[in-house]
């Protein structure tokens, strides 16, 4: 009626535009990384007083909120968007949000300091950056509390981290690795819509922004350089050769991603598992692993292998906290022994044990009830989302990109309340950095996803689930 009586009629955003807002909106957060670091006068991000520091993460909320919501809405209307405009909204997300500084995590400094350690010769798989002297600028940067802590990541890590320590000051260094985890983000878009295109539209397109727009991906590996990239690319490329009933190139990339970092192994084993139930892949793939075990007993023998590969059985332990009783943040059994400490009751390094087993016996039965199901590849990844969850959900030490390792899984899950859930729940660890107040935010965060599995067992949506379309 409108447009007979000659009036405009006002056309609706496609997802295409919602991604350019969304990366806008990611844009408007890197001055405020950049005001984080001068009032700091500092790269490195150390907590300053308490108000000042509570007001830059909330400041720093108002864009990540935006951003969420602009995503969410490219994800419903994602079905009547052109894949063209699609990738190229998906592009230029990731190019705005580059820019940011550290702000988040100071991990990428430990990055580069382990990279500045490999070109000196030393082995960053069993020294810290403390190594490097108390007057190197590379280690001036890491945490106090890591300086002394060798690497737990694998050898393709150590290798990028390598390349971008090289000749200049930090701040040049910084660039060149943010460039490294720009680039693999750009490869996973990619295989991000490698993947959606072995779906039906429009189911498609909305699975393939799910992990080529995920505002985690964009924060932590674009703006944050976390080099979980890296793994994550290998398990996207992994979860694409399941796709196209390519097992042993599934098997081999998510090698790969194990190469890059320990969190990937699960993927592979379950991978693995699947492939010995299959008659087809049996007895090669024991061959294949029969092969390997005689090479790597053969090699450890004569310390042919290098040290950094120990990282990779390190990795997943130091990751979640073990070793340590003080390690414990971002997790619900972090909020337990935080609470217990106000009640006064002296019960934290026997709770942390107590808790740190729990983690163990949940995480291996999660591991040994995927294994059981793992019949086909594809069955093999719904086991490993299940797995992951569960690692977020009760180890002791849990950070915000661990949830990353979901997503590449996610794209392709084909449990509709898993896949809901899932997606939430890397929205809302984006979104707890406006207000981290270590453990009631992430007792909330982790509560999320448990309450919404909970609703959806009696047939019942929420309100986030409706959100965020899936």
């Amino acid at each position: 009626m409108e447009a007979a009586l000659g009036q405009p009629v006002r056309a609706t955003p496609d997802a295409g535009a919602w991604l350019f807002r969304a990366g806008g909106c990611f844009l408007l957060a890197v001055p405020i990384t950049i005001a984080r670091a001068v009032m700091s006068r500092s790269l490195a991000v150390e907590q300053g007083p308490l108000l000042s520091w509570l007001a830059i993460h909330l400041l720093l909320g108002v864009p990540l909120f935006l951003a969420c919501s602009c995503l969410a809405r490219a994800y419903a209307t994602a079905p009547v968007t052109p894949w063209r405009r699609l990738v190229v909204g998906a592009v230029a997300l990731h190019l705005l949000a580059w820019p940011a500084l550290p702000f988040t995590s100071n991990d990428v400094f430990s990055n580069l300091a382990y990279g500045r350690m490999a070109r000196a010769g030393l082995e960053p798989a069993q020294l810290g950056p403390s190594a490097l002297g108390g007057d190197d600028p590379f280690a001036r940067l890491v945490s106090p509390r890591w300086r002394t802590t060798p690497s737990i990541y694998g050898p393709l890590c150590t290798a990028v981290a390598r390349w971008a320590a090289g000749p200049g000051e930090p701040l040049a260094a910084l660039v060149r690795f943010k460039l490294a985890m720009l680039l693999a983000t750009l490869a996973l878009v990619g295989v991000a819509f490698a993947l959606g295109r072995r779906f039906p539209e429009p189911e498609g397109k909305r699975r393939a922004l799910l992990l080529a727009a995920s505002p985690l991906v964009v924060w932590e590996f674009t703006s944050q350089a976390h080099n979980d990239a890296l793994a994550v690319l290998g398990l996207a490329l992994a979860v694409w050769a399941v796709l196209a009933e390519r097992p042993w190139v599934a098997l081999g990339c998510a090698l790969a991603a194990v190469a890059a970092k320990a969190a990937a192994l699960p993927v592979a084993a379950l991978l693995a598992v699947s492939m010995l139930r299959s008659a087809r892949t049996r007895w090669a793939l024991l061959a294949v692993l029969g092969t390997a075990v005689t090479l790597g007993v053969t090699f450890a023998a004569t310390s042919v292998i290098p040290v950094s590969l120990g990282a990779l059985a390190r990795g997943p332990l130091v990751a979640a906290g073990a070793f340590d009783a003080d390690r414990h943040t971002r997790s619900i059994p972090d909020a337990l022994i935080s609470f217990t400490e106000l009640l006064g009751l002296s019960l934290q390094p026997r709770l942390y044990w107590i808790l740190w087993a729990f983690h163990i016996m949940s995480w291996t039965t999660a591991l040994a009830w995927a294994a059981w199901r793992a019949r086909t590849p594809r069955v093999a990844l719904h086991g490993a989302t299940w797995a992951f969850l569960v690692f977020l959900w009760t180890a002791p030490w849990t950070q915000a990109w661990y949830g990353t390792w979901l997503i590449p899984l996610l794209a392709v899950e084909e449990d509709a309340v898993l896949r809901s859930v899932g997606v939430v729940y890397t929205f809302v660890l984006v979104l707890q950095y406006a207000l981290p107040i270590d453990p009631t935010t992430y007792l909330v965060i982790n509560a999320i996803p448990l309450w919404m599995l909970w609703r959806a067992r009696r047939g019942q949506t929420t309100m986030l689930g409706r959100l965020v379309p899936v």
